[in-house]
């Protein structure tokens, strides 16, 4: 659901500031917004490019929840500087600082946004069919999906890191016996079937790094360990 900011005043005087007011704040637009699977770590960035687009309390953010129907608003509850040249303002749940290290400039509550089918606006708006909830990727007003930057209005930029390793799958559960009188090449057709399963992904890095290190060859009569490591861009690694 869109709507349009109203107000109402009595006096004449009192109306023709609040149309003032309402005029300097268009040059605020949405740029990011986030949220964890359950909504208990939810951000949205404001961001504006333009000089004396500050806001008065009382203007208000809403978002849908476009499956059930349910709406929410956020009332601005005080006024910011009207030096918005390059600036950003972050609306964050009570969580949020713990998890990306800067606080936010707004607190709003707990699932504020939609993790399904929803909307968020203000002066624009921006809607998504599923809020990314991997809890490190946000969405961009532009639709595209990016680990999260938030930044406030001091100009802090939050950074969440990523400490889940990534997972190796395929594994072999048996050992492979070679019978042979001779050392057997690390590249043999045999060794190269039994490791070929094994494969290693992770939820952030769409290409972790899979090292099987293979000896360049097996010595005849002994048993051999071979050490398989899968490490993500964040540095966080999986053995086997």
């Amino acid at each position: 659901m869109l709507r349009r900011i109203s107000t109402c005043a009595g006096l004449l005087l009192a109306l023709v500031w609040l149309v003032q007011a309402q005029a300097s704040h268009h040059g605020w637009v949405i740029s990011e917004v986030f949220s964890n699977a359950d909504g208990t770590i939810q951000f949205i960035e404001l961001s504006s490019a333009v000089p004396g687009h500050g806001l008065v309390s009382g203007f208000v953010l809403f978002s849908d929840d476009d499956v059930t129907g349910l709406s929410k608003e956020f009332p601005f509850p005080n006024d910011i500087s009207s030096e918005t040249e390059n600036k950003f303002l972050l609306l964050a749940t009570s969580g949020f600082q713990d998890v990306f290290g800067i606080a936010p400039d707004f607190v709003i509550p707990a699932g504020f946004l939609a993790t399904g089918a929803g909307t968020v606006q203000f002066n624009d708006f921006v809607m998504w069919s599923s809020l990314p909830t991997d809890g490190y990727n946000s969405l961009s007003a532009n639709g595209s999906v990016a680990p999260a930057t938030p930044k406030n209005f001091a100009g802090a930029e939050g950074l969440i890191t990523d400490t889940t390793p990534p997972v190796l799958a395929g594994l072999p559960t048996s050992v492979l016996v070679v019978v042979s009188n001779d050392a057997v090449a690390g590249s043999s057709q045999e060794i190269s079937d039994y490791l070929a399963p094994i494969s290693c992904s992770d939820d952030r890095d769409p290409s972790p790094s899979l090292t099987i290190e293979l000896p360049a060859e097996f010595a005849a009569g002994q048993t051999t360990t071979v050490p398989i490591s899968c490490t993500d861009d964040d540095g966080n690694t999986q053995s086997a």
